[in-house]
């Protein structure tokens, strides 16, 4: 959306815009991402704007509660947390507890995190899957 004093222009690219007399604020807004406002010199003829993307929250919960949570590795608190994390760039979450194995993972927008996060005590195998081979062999010693 493309603002101009206030006055909405229309949607982005605007090829064919004629403001007439002084020169305006501009104003530039886009879903998750930052507004841009700038004020228009007289001379300007062709404007080319970046926008750049606004950070995001994301609810870090963990099980066992407590476990240390890292962004980017850097402490950013201790889980049950809230973050903030910056819109531009990939981000990589962690979680870390003594006695269990960490936990990382890139960070999206519009994903979502496990909720809680189940960390695996050290030493555990995470429980195994039923694949297609293991269902062939359970099958045919069944039989």
């Amino acid at each position: 959306r493309v603002l101009m004093d206030g006055v909405e222009l229309g949607r982005t690219p605007l090829p064919q815009v004629v403001i007439r007399g002084h020169a305006g604020k501009l104003r530039v807004e886009k879903p998750d991402y930052l507004p841009l406002e700038r004020t228009l010199a007289r001379d300007e003829d062709r404007l080319d704007l970046k926008l750049t993307l606004a950070p995001f929250q994301a609810k870090v919960v963990t099980e066992p509660a407590g476990a240390e949570v890292r962004l980017d590795g850097q402490p950013v608190g201790t889980a049950p947390v809230e973050i903030q994390v910056p819109g531009e760039g990939r981000h990589t979450l962690e979680v870390r507890a003594d006695g269990y194995e960490p936990w990382s993972s890139v960070l999206a927008r519009r994903g979502s995190l496990p909720e809680p996060i189940r960390l695996r005590k050290r030493g555990t195998q995470a429980p195994a899957k039923e694949g297609k081979v293991k269902k062939f062999f359970k099958d045919l010693l069944d039989k």
